[in-house]
């Protein structure tokens, strides 16, 4: 795995076995994880977006993307034993009424998290370790003092180096800690 930042996106490069809640996600193979900047009035194709984005920077194989309107230079960067996540959030959570009166929240509300697992997972591991990771996102922002568990635009992206036999990643287990 290796990662770069340009000045609006993160890329994530390796051969992946991956699922995504992000747009056109689902689980299969690639070779980029992107989450990218764009700004608060967006309002093109995100599919599009992000096949714009991977060949502008030179990728044209498979990829997962995000988007979202928190700056990347703010990325979060954490590792710990076989994990590596990569974190852009903005903590807004613009209710029905807000929104109704300001429909583009003055700050940015979207959650990103790219989690890259060392080893393989099975598509059944992939997906326990969303849960893992809407969990732990969940607690953090209330033992921040929110009243949310997330935002309204938040997404997963969860990467494992190949596909394989493990398919746990519940908080009890090594990866899930």
């Amino acid at each position: 795995m290796r990662y770069y930042l340009t000045d609006s996106s993160l890329l994530v490069r390796g051969r992946f076995h991956a699922c995504s809640t992000g747009p056109g996600g689902g689980v299969r193979d690639v070779t980029t994880l992107l989450n990218h900047s764009v700004s608060h009035d967006f309002s093109r194709d995100p599919k599009t977006t992000i096949q714009h984005e991977s060949h502008r920077n030179g990728i044209f194989g498979p990829v997962f993307g995000l988007l979202t309107a928190v700056p990347v230079r703010t990325l979060c960067i954490t590792k710990y034993d076989r994990v590596t996540c990569f974190i852009t959030a903005g903590a807004t959570h613009p209710d029905q009424d807000s929104l109704l009166h300001d429909p583009v929240p003055p700050t940015a509300g979207t959650i990103n998290i790219i989690c890259c697992i060392t080893g393989g997972m099975a598509d059944q591991g992939l997906l326990d370790a969303i849960i893992t990771i809407t969990e732990a996102k969940a607690l953090s922002l209330f033992r921040r003092g929110e009243t949310f568990a997330g935002t309204v635009t938040d997404a997963v992206i969860v990467a494992s180096e190949g596909p394989g036999e493990s398919e746990y990643a519940g908080s009890a287990t090594e990866t899930g800690k």
